[in-house]
């Protein structure tokens, strides 16, 4: 597959996890670390789409801020939310396989916000 076709790829499957959360967002009963789960993949894939698309390597890592910073260090415009998606970052692995207590205040809302925006900017690179 080509950069591009990945990019392709990765922007399909991120807006699949972006879907998830969307369905999910005020389902009784779901937790919010599984909306925070799908926001957190859905951000990490138009991130490395990105990423990706311009050919910049990047090691397999679920880490949102270490793709970020290669981003900015490759001098790629970032999302206008980029200091919001640091937050998500625990939803990868430690709220999924860790016996830790939900975050006391998640804003599942404002998180899918934060997912559109990267989705959109994604879109866009």
């Amino acid at each position: 597959m080509t950069p591009s076709e990945l990019a392709s790829l990765f922007i399909l499957k991120g807006v699949q996890d972006e879907n998830a959360a969307t369905a999910l967002l005020d389902h009784q009963g779901i937790a919010d670390e599984t909306v925070g789960f799908h926001c957190q993949q859905a951000i990490e894939k138009f991130l490395k789409a990105v990423l990706m698309s311009r050919k910049v390597e990047f090691r397999k890592t679920h880490d949102l801020e270490e793709l970020v910073q290669l981003i900015e260090d490759d001098n790629i415009e970032k999302p206008e939310n980029s200091e919001s998606i640091g937050d998500l970052a625990p939803f990868a692995v430690a709220f999924r396989y860790d016996l830790l207590d939900e975050p006391s205040v998640f804003d599942k809302k404002n998180a899918l916000e934060i997912v559109k925006i990267v989705h959109n900017w994604a879109e866009k690179q």
